[in-house]
């Protein structure tokens, strides 16, 4: 009894340590198989992936779309002479296999939303965004939608870099712009997470528990 309350207190520390995560979707695409995720350019229903003990599920949905089946996208990168580079995580209504047609929507546009849904409750820290044409720059006064946990939260502008502390298990991100121009549009690059830690409580209960057995031991 003593040995599985220990192991309890050692299952609990692990759990309670702080450690940050980082999903580098852009690499995914581009054939990293790191991430648990199938790694290329293709679209699915949900797409899973996990590092340092956290999964996080990432599927699509559209308002504009004509039927009512929409999928995660990983978008490789590309490059023209107007920039580009590395793309990521997007969003796409219709699928030929796997592949978005057109492969212009494949990121995230008017009406669409990226919805991530984490196996434990986490803290974002940071979000990298490329716009539709894969460049680090975006339009004047584009923005997205941000929804935590059911949470409607106000619009947020779009930036390539991100440092932010949003808690939640799922977090959905919407384009809620009026262009549907490139600069408008945006893929996810990268994210950061840090898993929040279990409450104080979780040790005052395990604590409790062996001094009941070291009582009981003592009267044996």
């Amino acid at each position: 009894m003593l040995k599985k309350l220990l192991l309890l207190l050692f299952t609990v520390a692990a759990s309670t340590a702080v450690h940050a995560a980082t999903f580098d979707f852009a690499a995914v695409a581009d054939g990293d198989a790191s991430y648990g995720a199938v790694p290329g350019e293709y679209g699915a229903s949900s797409i899973t992936f996990t590092n340092d003990g956290i999964t996080v599920t990432a599927t699509g949905t559209s308002t504009m779309d004509d039927d009512a089946f929409q999928f995660a996208y990983l978008d490789s990168t590309w490059t023209h002479s107007g920039g580009g580079g590395e793309g990521g995580l997007g969003v796409c209504a219709d699928l030929s296999v796997d592949q978005c047609m057109p492969s212009s929507d494949d990121n995230v546009t008017i009406g669409e939303t990226l919805m991530l849904t984490f196996s434990q409750e986490v803290i974002i820290t940071g979000i990298t965004f490329r716009d539709g044409a894969h460049n680090p720059v975006f339009g004047e006064g584009a923005v997205f939608g941000l929804v935590i946990d059911g949470d409607n939260k106000a619009d947020q502008d779009l930036t390539f870099s991100y440092t932010q502390s949003w808690q939640g298990t799922s977090f959905e991100f919407s384009n809620d712009n009026a262009s549907a121009t490139d600069p408008y549009r945006f893929y996810m690059s990268a994210l950061t997470v840090t898993a929040v830690p279990v409450p104080p409580a979780v040790w005052l209960f395990a604590s409790g528990l062996l001094g009941l057995v070291a009582v009981a031991r003592r009267r044996v």
